[in-house]
């Protein structure tokens, strides 16, 4: 989910000419200008590892001179490799927010290896700045030889008052009575690592039920399939796939939800994370870089072992069978978010990165 085009209305109310290239997935509106931000995007021919060609948006980066800086989202993204090469041949600044590694397994992970020594290493060094998440992200790109970071995080703006909204119309609308509330946020893909807590619910205390939020993202169109096909298999009841929704409908699940997991094989910063935390959620997360970066074991939060359902089942149970403990877990996890993840503070700190790189 990032970056999202509308994070950046905070550099057009400082004064800043904004534009945005992102491919057209999904299918949207060729062109348009929101909060201030103009969004261009392009036709995209595919998308192996989950990584948009979009060679119209490479021949417009070449042919734009008028930029000040460039601005790139994600070091093992093609169209990073594109802002790259045209930030060489237009000599504009490149920055580039690394959002963490993605795991491969099989043949994928040779291809990975190779492209992060070749041309993933060459982008990040051609850069003017690389901004990491976190600073296990940081020390990760240091093995490239990266040395130009700034650890910027990614950020979240709660407004308080919506912590005061009232569950009892989602329940309703769901037919759930006193059951807990699990949730899940994110892409449908293997490395989310959907499928261990799947395998988690069936050991979860039956009170509950799991709303799993968002859908497949391209190149991963099967695994929906998969993953429902292993509920049946399991004859388990108590999981509802929502689908993408829309921010509104977003924001009430995060309100209603009692505990959030995210049982992720690898992530940057991750963004879902950062909301739950802000919205008061005790969580429950796999202890790997980025989500270990936000979470302090027993603190606000729980961290589990990756590929281990096991253990995403107790530490669901802990917080089912301890309402205190979830409210302090998510008191002291809306606190955190609330000192050093806010958009405000951020959003000062990528402006002084593009004010030093301009001049």
């Amino acid at each position: 989910r990032a970056p999202q085009p509308l994070r950046y209305h905070w550099l057009v109310q400082r004064g800043h000419d904004v534009t945005v290239y992102t491919s057209n997935i999904p299918k949207t509106k060729k062109y348009e200008v929101i909060d201030g931000v103009k969004i261009h995007r392009f036709n995209s021919i595919g998308s192996p590892f989950n990584n948009q060609i979009v060679p119209e948006m490479f021949i417009k980066l070449l042919n734009n001179a008028d930029f000040e800086v460039i601005h790139a989202h994600g070091h093992l993204q093609l169209t990073t490799n594109f802002a790259a090469i045209s930030s060489l041949k237009n000599k504009i600044p490149l920055i580039i927010t690394s959002h963490g590694t993605v795991q491969y397994k099989n043949w994928r992970e040779y291809v990975n290896l190779i492209y992060n020594r070749t041309l993933g290493k060459w982008t990040l060094l051609q850069s003017d700045r690389v901004i990491a998440l976190s600073p296990s992200q940081a020390n990760y790109l240091q093995k490239f030889g990266v040395k130009n970071t700034e650890i910027i995080p990614n950020g979240t703006n709660l407004i308080s008052s919506d912590l005061n909204f009232n569950s009892n119309e989602f329940r309703k609308k769901f037919g759930l009575n006193d059951e807990t509330i699990l949730l899940y946020v994110g892409g449908l893909i293997p490395r989310k690592g959907i499928n261990y807590l799947i395998d988690a619910m069936m050991n979860v205390k039956s009170n509950s039920f799991l709303f799993i939020v968002g859908d497949v993202l391209q190149g991963h169109s099967d695994y929906k399939e998969k993953l429902l096909t292993q509920i049946k298999d399991k004859k388990i009841k108590n999981i509802i796939f929502t689908g993408n929704i829309d921010d509104d409908k977003l924001k009430e699940t995060y309100l209603a939800a009692d505990i959030f997991v995210l049982p992720s094989l690898s992530e940057g910063l991750p963004t879902v994370l950062l909301e739950a935390m802000a919205y008061n959620k005790a969580t429950v997360a796999t202890n790997i870089p980025g989500n270990s970066d936000l979470i302090t074991n027993n603190e606000n939060g729980i961290l589990v072992q990756p590929e281990n359902p096991d253990e995403i089942a107790k530490a669901i149970n802990l917080l089912i069978d301890d309402p205190h403990k979830r409210e302090t877990f998510g008191q002291n996890a809306c606190e955190k978010i609330d000192l050093m993840y806010s958009w405000d503070k951020i959003s000062d700190d990528i402006e002084k990165v593009y004010n030093n790189i301009v001049k």
